[in-house]
């Protein structure tokens, strides 16, 4: 019994890893560094545009990153969750996903913007979550500036 205890604590060790495990080609395959610039729309699930700016990445690295969003041309003036998407946010790298999350730190009245590469930009999804749950979502795109 002792045995397969120890057995099964090391199994748990060893399938652990830390943000430092993150492999440094993620950086490489997303072409993202920090000063990156990307035009950005974004989208309601019909994929009528709702608004369009200026994403810029301030820090990138292959766990985590964080810049800012910059609004420029609003179609629609208020969304669920457009409050939200206009300044700073942070973010992961998920496997091959970038996740934003706006604003950075707070929990329970969030918007996630996910985006995976494509060609030269991204395109991806956003979901308006509170704590009822997610209350809007649409679609999003970016290209390199």
């Amino acid at each position: 019994m002792y045995n397969k205890l120890v057995l099964l604590l090391a199994l748990i060790i060893l399938g652990c890893s830390s943000s430092s495990d993150v492999p440094k080609s993620t950086k490489a395959k997303n072409n993202v560094s920090a000063g990156s610039k990307y035009s950005i729309v974004i989208s309601d699930s019909l994929e009528n545009k709702l608004c369009e700016g200026t994403l810029t990445f301030d820090k990138y690295d292959a766990a985590s990153f964080s810049g800012n969003l910059q609004i420029d041309k609003t179609y629609i003036e208020v969304f669920k969750g457009s409050e939200l998407i206009n300044g700073r946010f942070s973010g992961n790298n998920i496997m091959e996903t970038l996740q934003l999350v706006f604003p950075p730190k707070a929990a329970d009245y969030n918007v996630y913007i996910n985006l995976i590469k494509n060609g030269n930009g991204f395109l991806g999804s956003w979901t308006f979550t509170t704590k009822k749950g997610n209350e809007n979502k649409g679609k999003v795109s970016c290209k390199k500036i």
